[in-house]
């Protein structure tokens, strides 16, 4: 044991602080208290300079902070269509359905807007809400027992919004005399915004086949069509 009856690892708490030679080197073999007390400091250089806590929290020289819009960086690179592609496959049971055996409209609804949200996660990387959704067609009925696949993709983009399209496949797993068949689809709208609620600029969507361009440029007819129909409605009227 050391100095005080410590063990000598703890007696580096025993030098006064402040004192002009703490970084001195000493013996191994002092026989001083104050030597005793300083030796787990030995090997230490004069030379050698510790860092003050404070100088972690200073500014860069010149004062110089990051632009206000520096996370808008982010937002510079296009993303493809197959990054935030996603899709989810739900077993349709009893909870879901009508006393009729038919899944509640709703249900499907719910399922199709957290593939969206998927989508514009997965694209933009903030956080997302939905905007607007376009009519949601239901093809055709969905039974109990069905295993449907929903799958979203991105169409357009615009400035600040994002359009997915959602679409909805059955698989009547139990019923060997029916196959594969679309069961609704529909466009959701969404946007991107700050923590303090704002909205912010979405990555633009990059369409690489020709499918994925035509779907682009019906979308921003969708887009152009549904911006017009807003400034119509904001106008005051006569």
């Amino acid at each position: 044991s050391g100095y005080l009856g410590l063990p000598r690892s703890l007696n580096a708490a025993c030098v006064p602080p402040g004192s002009s030679d703490d970084f001195e080197t000493v013996s191994l073999h002092a026989t001083s208290p104050r030597a005793r007390c300083k030796e787990p400091l030995a090997g230490i250089q004069k030379d050698e300079q510790m860092v003050k806590p404070s100088e972690h929290l200073t500014e860069p020289k010149g004062g110089n902070k990051a632009p206000p819009r520096a996370a808008a960086a982010a937002f510079d690179k296009p993303n493809t269509v197959s990054y935030s592609q996603s899709s989810l496959i739900h077993l349709v049971g009893p909870s879901d359905c009508t006393l009729h055996g038919f899944v509640h409209g709703g249900v499907t609804m719910k399922l199709m807007d957290e593939v969206a949200g998927i989508v514009a996660a997965r694209h933009c990387k903030t956080n997302i809400v939905t905007a607007s959704v376009d009519a949601i067609n239901f093809h055709d009925k969905i039974r109990k027992g069905c295993v449907i696949t929903i799958s979203g993709r991105m169409t357009f983009t615009s400035n600040k919004s994002m359009e997915i399209e959602v679409l909805v496949d059955a698989d009547p797993v139990v019923d060997n005399s029916q196959q594969r068949y679309r069961a609704a689809s529909a466009f959701f709208t969404y946007v991107s915004l700050s923590q303090e609620g704002r909205s912010l600029p979405v990555p633009q969507l990059l369409p690489e086949t020709e499918d994925e361009k035509k779907r682009f440029e019906e979308g921003k007819g969708r887009y152009l069509q549904m911006k017009a129909k807003r400034q119509g409605q904001a106008e005051p009227q006569s």
